[in-house]
């Protein structure tokens, strides 16, 4: 998007996850009275068949903007109010994404999709979307309608003591606020075991150290932005286990949504590009918000 635009920004695919997309886009858009853009890019080439053979560029557009004014038309009916733009591009999908995210609240798409989401989060557009966003992305996985979320169910926030964890606090407050929902702040800490290392040992472990140590990450993750949203019910949770990815996932079940740094330490080292991500991504039961506070580029 060359036009700076500071409101909600929904990646539009045609699949089951960019409907449920749209759906919490113009929801969050609603919420926060915010405008929402409905925006769909496409690198288009006659060789992937992504434009017919009998349809020239021109054409392929028109058809496309056809589409999302019906798409925008059916946003509005159950937004009554609700500012809402269309905007289609001919270019990559994760650079029309990434660029929009420049001065955008938030940029919202699914999991899964076709055209030019295709295989979001789980290919190169998504991979160079996670590694490029200037802001906040909320990840939408499909529906499931037997497991659907209740939307007074809590925002978490998963923190590891980064500084980039104070982006993804700051944001789940914020949502938490709007939502008007209590907010868990979840930390997953792990005493490894080292058999054979008998008491006095300079290389022995203390799990209550370690513990205490998970209590001071959160208190100090917390600290400030409650005085901020004294309205926010904050829960503080420390989880003892080896798998954060688990845990996290485990936790999603219960929330609305899930809200992570895009890089950190500890459980979350190498978030976005590491096991953490794929696997919320991949399995998480809510909606996962990934909060990026670094310039692209630097880790």
């Amino acid at each position: 998007m060359s036009e700076a635009f500071t409101g909600v920004v929904v990646g539009v695919d045609g699949g089951p996850s960019g409907e449920a997309a749209i759906a919490l886009a113009a929801d969050t858009a609603a919420r926060l009275g915010l405008p929402l853009c409905l925006l769909h890019a496409l690198q288009p080439t006659r060789a992937t068949g992504l434009i017919p053979y009998a349809m020239n560029v021109d054409d392929w557009r028109a058809s496309l903007t056809d589409m999302m004014t019906d798409i925008a038309t059916e946003v509005r009916s159950d937004h009554p109010g609700l500012t809402v733009t269309t905007k289609v591009e001919l270019g990559h999908p994760a650079s029309a994404l990434a660029d929009a995210s420049r001065t955008a609240h938030v940029v919202i798409v699914g999991c899964r999709g076709r055209g030019g989401f295709a295989g979001l989060l789980l290919g190169s557009v998504g991979a160079q979307l996670c590694a490029h966003a200037y802001g906040p992305v909320i990840v939408v996985r499909p529906a499931d309608p037997d497991k659907r979320p209740h939307p007074g169910l809590p925002v978490v926030v998963g923190v590891d003591g980064s500084a980039v964890s104070e982006g993804a606090v700051g944001f789940a407050f914020a949502e938490a606020a709007s939502r008007r929902v209590p907010l868990v702040v979840q930390h997953v800490w792990w005493a490894p075991a080292f058999d054979g290392i008998t008491p006095g040992d300079p290389w022995q472990v203390d799990p209550a150290e370690l513990e205490a140590e998970a209590g001071r990450i959160v208190a100090e993750a917390v600290a400030g932005w409650s005085a901020r949203y004294p309205d926010v019910a904050v829960e503080t949770r420390l989880t003892h286990g080896a798998d954060a990815e688990a845990e996290l996932i485990e936790t999603s079940a219960h929330a609305s949504l899930v809200v992570v740094g895009s890089r950190g330490r500890g459980g979350f080292t190498g978030l976005l590009l590491g096991s953490v991500s794929q696997a919320l991504t991949h399995h998480a039961e809510c909606p996962v918000a990934i909060v990026r506070t670094v310039p692209p580029g630097q880790v």
